[in-house]
């Protein structure tokens, strides 16, 4: 695989995530799921907002995009990866796992010490390998029911070496922030820490 760059997404890469999104969803649901996808397209979207306050982060190969994650604050020390999607045809390839380590320092620069997922049974293995633990279950969007999961942020940070000074997909281990110089913390979430 050529060199994996993770950005901030920018406003212009709106209907691009829609369609990989699209793509990814109806790659890996299945049954009525599926079927919802397909009868109304417009469940797919990804909201402006979150591209304005730099709650979306890219994967890109050269100039392709190849998955996307979103992360929203929550009050006190909690965040919640939103979502995590990836091109189909580049799936096992360790990008899903670089976009979860870019969302963890994420969180971890706005103050959280909880990221909470809400994972479907066809990923729930990913999320146990990456440090999540399931704390519940609940309905989802679309009907079936999904297994909340939590995961601290100190056994994220074993989990995916978050502590070690080393480069990791292009960009070394800090703030989105601080590699790109602009302000990653969601206007209505936390501020970074210092």
């Amino acid at each position: 695989m050529s060199k994996l760059d993770i950005r901030l997404a920018r406003p212009d890469d709106r209907l691009t995530l829609i369609e990989l999104q699209r793509r990814a969803s109806l790659a890996s649901e299945t049954g009525d799921v599926r079927q919802q996808l397909l009868d109304d397209p417009d469940i797919i979207d990804l909201d402006e907002e979150m591209l304005a306050n730099n709650e979306v982060i890219v994967a890109e190969i050269g100039d392709r995009i190849v998955g996307f994650a979103t992360i929203i604050a929550h009050e006190g020390e909690d965040a919640e990866l939103e979502g995590l999607f990836v091109e189909p045809s580049e799936w096992r390839k360790g990008i899903a796992k670089q976009l979860v380590h870019a969302i963890v320092r994420e969180a971890g620069a706005w103050g959280a010490n909880r990221l909470h997922v809400m994972a479907n049974q066809n990923v729930l293995g990913f999320y146990q390998a990456t440090g999540f633990t399931k704390i519940g279950e609940r309905k989802t969007q679309l009907g079936p029911v999904g297994f909340l999961m939590e995961a601290r942020k100190a056994s994220i940070a074993a989990e995916l070496d978050v502590g070690r000074a080393h480069s990791h997909a292009g960009l070394p281990v800090k703030t989105m922030a601080s590699a790109t110089g602009e302000r990653s913390s969601p206007s209505r979430g936390p501020p970074p820490c210092s």
